[in-house]
């Protein structure tokens, strides 16, 4: 072999070479952002569960205390609940939260109650005291089941 095909040969490699080194770099690369990104975006919901799972607490604080009305705060729960883990609706010990939620979700709220008729917010409200009466003892007992399941 002359000397020029071998030095072409040569060459040729090293080329190769430095085009596997560049791919191995900028694949190398790509995974650290990616990995970095998935980092974040672990962390990211982990303080969300952490900042939901805190208000859940003290939501079901509040029920157990009687500081809330407990149609409120069922709804927040379970709206917090749905953030969370929505598959926590069919835990047996949860279900009431849903039930209230859906008994009053037709209910105005904030802005809408100030603008609805006084005699039929009265009426709604007869509704709806009388469904926090009638599953009192069920929303308290779901509260002590929600501070069980949160310490775990």
């Amino acid at each position: 072999m002359s000397d020029s095909i071998i030095w072409l040969g040569i060459v040729a490699g090293f080329i190769v070479i430095l085009g596997l080194c560049w791919y191995i770099w900028a694949t190398s690369r790509e995974l650290r952002v990616h990995q970095a990104v998935q980092d974040q975006l672990l962390s990211d919901k982990k303080k969300q569960d952490k900042y939901l799972i805190d208000s859940l607490k003290v939501l079901a604080t509040t029920i157990l205390d009687d500081q809330v009305e407990l149609s409120e705060g069922c709804i927040r729960i379970k709206v917090l609940l749905d953030h969370l883990d929505s598959n926590l609706h069919e835990h047996k010990s949860f279900k009431i939260f849903e039930e209230m939620y859906l008994a009053t979700e037709h209910m105005p709220t904030h802005d809408a109650r100030k603008n609805t008729d006084k005699h039929f917010t009265d009426k709604l409200d007869q509704q709806r005291f009388a469904l926090e009466q009638k599953h009192r003892e069920a929303i308290k007992s779901a509260a002590k089941a929600l501070m069980e399941y949160l310490k775990s």
